[in-house]
């Protein structure tokens, strides 16, 4: 059975002193304790990132004006969800919504949002698979915080490849999650409930 394939963003803010901030959904109507970043489905006719625009929008109203987009760090997750299949690609999103276009977040259509610390995300999103994403996602801005508070970090922003491409990929199976750098590489496994079993071990 072939993958359904979903893009969305990893959107977090950042400032001087505070922690990163990453915006988790939740779905009170269906999923009322599962949290995740926007994301959804892909059309045959589209790219990652343009899908990754459009269900942002759709589920968050954020407008392309209000975040940065930065594709160097591009991190896949494959599940089941009941008998189907999915894979869905995470792009970072830095939110920066612009004076002059409005912009909101709002509560519609079963869909909640919360601003959340890292300690607090992890315990939102629950699969550890997730979780890892979101882990590796806060070692990469915090590598770059200096140039991002600095306004130096243009060159890595929208970066489409070339050396500061990385890649994380996570399977809910038997298998390896790796930066394509070779930088570390884990190992998941999936409980009997079809979910993320809590145990991740790095291997060398």
């Amino acid at each position: 059975m072939s993958s359904i394939n979903l893009a969305g963003f990893i959107v977090y803010r950042i400032s001087p002193r505070k922690p990163i901030e990453y915006l988790l959904l939740n779905n009170s109507y269906e999923h009322r304790t599962h949290w995740c970043p926007p994301k959804g489905k892909r059309n045959s006719n589209e790219d990652e990132l343009k899908a990754a625009v459009r269900e942002t929008f759709t589920q968050t109203e954020l407008h392309s004006q209000d975040y940065v987009t930065d594709s160097a760090f591009r991190a896949e997750l494959k599940y089941v969800d009941g008998i189907k299949p999915k894979q869905v690609v995470y792009f970072l999103a830095r939110f920066v919504p612009s004076p002059t276009v409005t912009s909101h977040l709002c509560d519609s259509s079963g869909l909640k949002y919360q601003w959340c610390s890292l300690d607090q995300a992890l315990e939102k999103v629950g699969f550890r698979s997730m979780q890892n994403i979101l882990t590796q996602a806060e070692d990469y801005i915090e590598g770059i915080r200096e140039e991002i508070l600095t306004g130096n970090s243009k060159a890595r922003w929208q970066n489409e490849g070339g050396d500061e491409k990385r890649t994380y990929r996570t399977d809910s199976k038997f298998g390896s999650e790796q930066n394509e750098n070779g930088a570390s590489t884990w190992r998941t496994v999936r409980d009997d409930a079809g979910g993320i079993e809590g145990r991740f071990k790095k291997m060398s």
